[in-house]
């Protein structure tokens, strides 16, 4: 009787166990995870939902889903499901990328202004923009508000650029900073806020702190060795920070906007090619504009030399010749003598073939050449024989042009002394 009596006892406090234990779990279930870290871990490894082996399935097709980066995932029956983005740190589909470092100072002034609007929409309405920012400053005349350029950021959110110019100050800029602490304190942040306006930050190069920071920390759903990796393979650590893309919609954006790039940069490209081609066009075109001229500067030296000669032949009218004059008259009577008589110089000049013709048919019983010019001086004998050849062309045309002009000096003093 004792022992059935234990036996009772053991078989109560077992199902009693369970049923703290059962109360507990249910408890958990009902207050569900605190944080979506750790409603992700429960739809991964804690899934409880039918109570047996489907649980096993659903969190599999959860892990699948988190690391597609969509999706729900049903982890307790007695919580919502979890929606499931590209931002969960199982997300596969992440990589990283760099970003130019801004190079503008504080007294630029330039601050960027994140709206969670399309691109297009802001543009439509950019004067309101102005107007409204311009209200915020307290619509001071002395204050001019501008907007450098508005960029899209991804499909629905939008980076505008202002900065303030004070007239009253010489047209100075406002300081980044000092715009910055404006906007985002005070009624100026709620208006912002109601414009969707989420973010008001200063456009100038981060400090060595916070870039030491920023590369300290991993962006949210980013491996740290991933990080860490894109970091040592950083081509320029002076001028690129690495910047997280996670998601395919971020490749997108990237993508679009690296066509966007490129197609301003091949019109830069066809702009340059139709500026190269109009000023080949002008160059030609000068080209042709100075040949011309050089033309009409020759023929006008041409006329001024005549008229130098005719005054000069007017002026030595009556005058006999100098010393000097009738010695070069005398000498090239002498060569045009000299040329004018063909027997001389066609005398020596068969003299010198029939010698050569002996020569060649002396030469020709011979078994042997009694002599033999390397390349280099045959060469140098042409270059001589072309050089005294050209010589002596040169110096029968300096006779005859000096003869013609004679001759033309002499008719010329002949009509003025009939004249």
């Amino acid at each position: 009787m004792q022992q059935k009596a234990n036996t009772v006892c053991n078989v109560k406090c077992l199902h009693f166990q369970q049923q703290q234990a059962q109360q507990q779990q249910q408890q958990q279930q009902a207050q569900g995870p605190t944080s979506a870290h750790e409603a992700l871990v429960a739809a991964v490894f804690n899934c409880c939902v039918f109570g047996d082996e489907r649980d096993q399935v659903l969190a599999k097709w959860n892990l699948i889903q988190a690391q597609w980066g969509t999706g729900q995932a049903y982890y307790s029956r007695n919580a919502p499901p979890l929606e499931l983005n590209e931002q969960n740190p199982l997300c596969r589909f992440k990589a990283v990328g760099y970003s130019r470092l801004g190079g503008r100072e504080d007294k630029d002034g330039h601050v960027a202004m994140l709206f969670n609007k399309p691109e297009q929409e802001i543009k439509n309405n950019q004067q309101a923009l102005t107007t409204s920012l311009q209200g915020l400053m307290g619509n001071k005349p002395n204050l001019a508000v501008t907007i450098e350029c508005v960029k899209a950021v991804s499909d629905s959110k939008t980076q505008v650029v202002i900065y303030v110019v004070d007239k009253g100050a010489g047209n100075t800029h406002i300081s980044a900073s000092e715009l910055s602490n404006f906007l985002n304190a005070g009624a100026a942040r709620n208006a912002l806020n109601g414009a969707g306006c989420t973010t008001v930050s200063p456009v100038t190069a981060p400090s060595p702190q916070m870039l030491a920071q920023y590369l300290q920390t991993a962006p949210p759903g980013m491996d740290m060795r991933l990080w860490k990796q894109a970091q040592a393979d950083n081509p320029d650590p002076e001028n690129y920070i690495p910047v997280p893309i996670i998601g395919f919609s971020e490749i997108k954006f990237r993508s679009g906007c690296q066509s966007e790039q490129a197609k301003l940069q091949a019109q830069w490209l066809q702009r340059a090619a139709a500026d190269l081609a109009e000023l080949r066009t002008r160059r030609a075109a000068a080209t042709a504009r100075l040949a011309q001229l050089a033309a009409r500067l020759h023929a006008r030296r041409h006329t001024l030399l005549q008229v130098v000669a005719r005054r000069e032949v007017v002026g030595r009218v009556g005058a006999a010749l100098s010393p000097e004059e009738e010695a070069a008259r005398a000498r090239l009577h002498e060569l045009t003598s000299q040329l004018a008589a063909p027997p001389l110089y066609n005398g020596r000049l068969n003299e010198l073939l029939c010698a050569v013709r002996l020569q060649r048919s002396a030469s020709a019983g011979a078994s042997h050449e009694r002599y033999h010019l390397d390349p280099g001086a045959q060469e140098d004998v042409k270059q001589f024989l072309s050089l005294q050849q050209k010589g002596m062309a040169h110096l029968l045309d300096t006779a005859r042009k000096d003869l013609a002009a004679l001759g033309t000096i002499a008719e010329g003093m002949s009509r003025l002394v009939r004249a």
